[in-house]
């Protein structure tokens, strides 16, 4: 994203060194003929840049989910003397609990998934529940290829699940 520091806010934020990765960037459209704003995704500030000729402001954004690529996960091991079958309403449970006990970026919980989708976690089942170690990102992958969702960060920042009918 790139601007034009006008009034030299961020001038001033440059030369205090306080431009760092990691800040809350928050995108919102304004409508200002109604007045009505409305936000568009959250991310990260990650590379920042300031032209002291032109006054030009440039920062890289992220939307924090490359941390899960870093972040390992155990896995379910498959008990053969207790072979219980398990929905997947069960697996998102698990995987977004650990999810959101190890990462800063927040998962929605299943109840506030939309009716769809949790009719769909709810009546489909794994024989074998295991689940083999990995990055929390390989897990959360896995998960949507193997229930045909999305699994993806709304504007406001959630992290949520969504069946659209297999697409």
């Amino acid at each position: 994203v790139s601007f034009n520091d006008k009034n030299l806010v961020f001038y001033n934020y440059a030369v205090a060194g306080i431009l760092k990765s990691g800040y809350e960037v928050r995108i919102f459209c304004n409508n200002t003929i109604s007045k009505a704003s409305e936000q568009l995704c959250v991310f990260y500030a990650d590379e920042w840049e300031y032209d002291n000729n032109s006054k030009r402001v440039s920062v890289s954004l992220k939307d924090g989910l490359e941390e899960w690529q870093e972040i390992n996960y155990g896995g379910v091991n498959y008990d053969p003397m207790n072979s219980t079958s398990k929905n997947f309403e069960w697996l998102y449970k698990e995987i977004s609990n650990f999810t959101k006990e190890n990462s800063k970026i927040e998962v929605a919980d299943f109840k506030d998934l939309d009716e769809k989708t949790k009719k769909l976690l709810s009546k489909l089942y794994i024989e074998y529940p295991v689940i083999f170690s990995g990055n929390i990102w390989s897990v959360w992958q896995k998960f949507g290829e193997a229930t045909q969702t999305h699994i993806f960060k709304n504007k406001d920042g959630l992290v949520t699940c969504k069946y659209n009918g297999g697409n």
